[in-house]
C-alpha cells in the first residue's frame, strides 16, 4: 500500500468520524419521533389550563422535560389528549394545573391517566405526590382538592415507553452526500497544510470558525406547532417526494420551515425590536405591526381596516353583494336565518391626533362596502359601530396592543346582534350584563397582546405598556362543552377552535357561527340564549369563508340560525365566498 492510499484511508476515516458527528447533531432533521400521547378523562367546573410534563430521568426533580399544555372547559367528564413531542424515554409524568384566579376552587377528578399505550394505575395514592393540593383515591378515581390557583399532580409510576420513529432516507442521503463533500475537503485541506506552502494559521481558523457557525442554528430546533407570540401556525416541514414525484418546492418550502424554527430566532427578534426601540424616538416595528411610543399603543396593520377600494370599484361592490344574496338565499331554501356581525376597526377607538402615520385621517373603506351591503341585499348586518364608541367613552372596547375588540367590546357586538335576532325569534332570552360578575385586569387575556409578540418587544417594554384596565366578566356555568374539537367529532376539515356547546336551559334553537378570532369572544355569550351554540373558526390561509368548505355541514347539521363574525379587515374574504366563480378579486384587498 503506497502513501497516497494510505493518506486517503487516514483522510476518509477522519471524515467519516465527522460526518457522523454531523449526522448525530443534525438528527431532528431526518428522524421524525413520534409524539408521546397523554390521555385524561377528566371532569370537574370551569376553565383549567393543563400542563403535562414527561421527566426524562426516574426521578421527581423534572429538570429535563418535554411537555405540552391546553386549555380547556371542565364539565361532567371531558377526555383530553396532549401530544407531547420527541419524548423519547420518559420515565415520569407530571400534570400541572392552572385556573384562572377570578374562579372559584372546585375538586378535579381523574378516572384514567395514559401515556402512549402505557396506563397508569388509580387504585393507590402512594403512586402519587402533590403540591398545593389534598387528594385522595375513591372507586379507581383520583379526586384532587385544590388549595391554590396553581397545583400539580406527580405520578410515582414508572414509564416504560419505547419511542416510535420513521427516518426521512432521502434527506439523510441529502446530508450525508453533502457533508462528505465539503468535511472531506476540509479534513484534506487540514492534513496537508504542513506542505502547503504559503498557507497562514489565519485560513484555517477562519474555516473551523465558518463551519462551526453554519451548525449553530440547527443546533435546537424548535418543534413547536404555532408561533404562539405570533399569533401563527409554524411552516410544516415539507416531504420530498409527493405521490412518488420530487417535490419541486421542497427547498422552499424547508427554508420556511428552518426561518421559523432555527435555535435563538426568538432572541434574534427581540434584540432588533429593543435595538429599533431605543433608536427611534416616535415608534418602531416592522411589516406586520408599529408600536407609537407617544401614545403608547400598537397597532397592527391589519388594525387599519379594510384596504381602499381603489380598482373596478363597482364590480368589487357588486361581487360583495351578489355573493351575500347567494348565501342568503341558500339559507332562506333551507329555513335558516342568516345575519353578519361585522366588528368595526381598532384605530378608531383611540385618538391618533400625534400619530406619525399618514394613514391616522383614512376612512375605513368597510363603511362604504357595509352601506352598499344595506341597501342592495336583504341579509340582517350588524355593525355596531357608533354604539361602540359612545360605549367606549367609560370602557375601552378594544385593547391598547391587540386588534381584537376586549369582552365587553364583545358583549356590546353580542347585545346589538340579539337585537337583531329577537326581531325574528321572540321568545329568545338575552342575557343581562348585571347578571355577570365583572374584573378588571391590565393584560389582554392573560398575554401582552399579538402586537407586542409580533414586534417582539422585550418583557419589560411590554409590562410597563399595560397601563390600562379592561373590563372582563366572569361566566356562570349555565352551559355545558359537548366538544373541544368538533370538527373532529364530525369529521369535518380539521381546525383549532371549533367547537359546540349545550345549554338545556336556553331557547331550543341550533346556532352555528362562522367567524374568525373576533367570534371566539361572541360565544361566551351566545350560549346563553340558545340550546346548542357551534363556533367554526375560520381564518386567514384556512377556510377563508369559502362555502364550498361549509355547505355539505350546514346541510347535515340543519341549523336555525347562521351567524358570520369577523372584523372589517377580514371582509375582503366574502369576495371568495364562492371561489370558482369570483377568485379574480381575491388578492386586491
Amino acid at each position: 500500500m503506497n502513501s497516497y492510499h494510505k493518506s486517503f484511508i487516514y483522510k476518509f476515516s477522519i471524515t467519516l468520524f465527522i460526518v457522523c458527528i454531523c449526522l448525530f447533531a443534525s438528527n431532528k432533521l431526518w428522524i421524525s419521533f413520534y409524539p408521546a400521547n397523554v390521555f385524561l378523562s377528566i371532569g370537574g367546573s370551569g376553565k383549567v389550563n393543563i400542563e403535562a410534563q414527561l421527566n426524562k430521568k426516574n426521578n421527581t426533580e423534572f429538570k429535563k422535560v418535554k411537555s405540552e399544555d391546553i386549555t380547556t372547559k371542565l364539565d361532567k367528564l371531558t377526555n383530553v389528549k396532549l401530544e407531547i413531542k420527541r419524548a423519547k424515554y420518559p420515565k415520569k409524568l407530571k400534570l400541572k394545573f392552572s385556573i384562572s384566579s377570578s374562579d372559584k376552587l372546585s375538586d378535579i377528578y381523574i378516572n384514567k391517566i395514559s401515556v402512549s399505550k402505557q396506563e397508569i394505575k388509580i387504585n393507590d395514592v402512594n403512586d402519587f405526590i402533590a403540591k398545593n393540593a389534598e387528594f385522595h383515591i375513591k372507586d379507581n378515581r383520583l379526586i384532587i382538592s385544590p388549595e391554590h390557583h396553581n397545583f400539580e399532580i406527580i405520578c410515582l409510576q414508572k414509564l416504560n415507553i419505547k419511542p416510535e420513529f420513521k427516518i426521512n432516507y432521502c434527506f439523510f442521503i441529502i446530508i450525508f452526500n453533502i457533508a462528505i463533500i465539503f468535511i472531506y475537503r476540509f479534513v484534506s485541506y487540514i492534513t496537508d497544510f504542513k506542505i502547503r506552502k504559503n498557507s497562514s494559521l489565519i485560513e484555517v481558523m477562519f474555516l473551523v470558525i465558518f463551519f462551526t457557525i453554519l451548525f449553530v442554528p440547527m443546533a435546537k430546533i424548535d418543534t413547536s406547532k404555532n408561533l404562539v407570540l405570533e399569533n401563527r401556525i409554524m411552516a410544516k416541514y415539507p416531504a420530498f417526494a409527493v405521490n412518488q414525484k420530487i417535490n419541486k418546492h421542497f427547498f422552499k418550502e424547508f427554508s420556511n420551515w428552518f426561518n421559523d424554527r432555527f435555535f435563538g430566532r426568538r432572541n434574534l427578534i427581540e434584540f432588533h425590536a429593543k435595538t429599533e426601540c431605543q433608536i427611534n424616538k416616535n415608534y418602531c416595528g416592522n411589516e406586520l405591526a408599529t408600536f407609537y411610543k407617544n401614545k403608547n399603543i400598537i397597532y397592527l396593520n391589519r388594525s387599519w381596516g379594510l384596504a381602499p377600494l381603489t380598482t373596478d370599484k363597482e364590480s368589487i361592490l357588486k361581487t360583495y353583494a351578489k355573493n351575500i344574496n347567494n348565501l342568503y338565499d341558500f339559507c332562506r331554501s333551507n329555513n335558516i336565518k342568516l345575519y353578519i356581525l361585522i366588528a368595526p376597526r381598532q384605530v378608531d377607538f383611540f385618538d391618533n391626533s400625534e400619530l406619525y402615520d399618514n394613514r391616522k385621517n383614512r376612512p375605513d373603506p368597510a363603511d362604504e362596502v357595509i352601506s352598499y351591503l344595506k341597501n342592495n341585499t336583504s341579509v340582517n348586518i350588524i355593525y355596531p359601530k357608533e354604539i361602540m364608541l359612545k360605549e367606549n367613552k367609560t370602557e375601552p372596547m378594544f385593547f391598547k396592543t391587540d386588534n381584537h375588540w376586549t369582552q365587553k367590546g364583545a358583549f356590546i357586538g353580542y347585545l346589538e346582534l340579539m337585537k337583531a335576532i329577537k326581531k325574528d325569534f321572540p321568545k329568545v332570552s338575552v342575557i343581562n350584563e348585571n347578571s355577570l360578575e365583572k374584573y378588571y385586569d391590565n393584560k389582554v387575556y392573560n398575554q401582552y397582546g399579538d402586537g407586542v409578540s409580533q414586534i417582539g418587544l422585550p418583557k419589560n417594554t411590554a409590562e410597563k405598556m399595560m397601563d390600562t384596565l379592561y373590563p372582563y366578566y366572569k361566566n356562570p356555568k349555565d352551559y355545558l362543552l359537548v366538544s373541544g374539537n368538533y370538527s373532529s367529532k364530525i369529521n369535518f376539515q380539521k381546525e383549532d377552535g371549533d367547537i359546540e356547546f349545550f345549554n338545556k336551559n336556553a331557547l331550543n334553537k341550533k346556532v352555528i357561527v362562522i367567524g374568525n378570532s373576533f367570534s371566539q369572544s361572541l360565544i361566551d355569550f351566545l350560549p346563553y340564549s340558545f340550546k346548542t351554540t357551534i363556533r367554526l373558526a375560520d381564518h386567514i390561509g384556512k377556510r377563508n369563508l369559502n362555502f364550498n368548505v361549509y355547505k355539505e355541514l350546514l346541510l347535515n347539521e340543519k341549523p336555525d340560525i347562521l351567524i358570520l363574525c369577523f372584523q372589517t379587515t377580514y371582509m375582503f374574504n366574502l369576495l371568495n365566498l364562492y371561489p370558482n366563480e369570483y377568485s379574480k378579486f381575491g388578492d386586491e384587498q
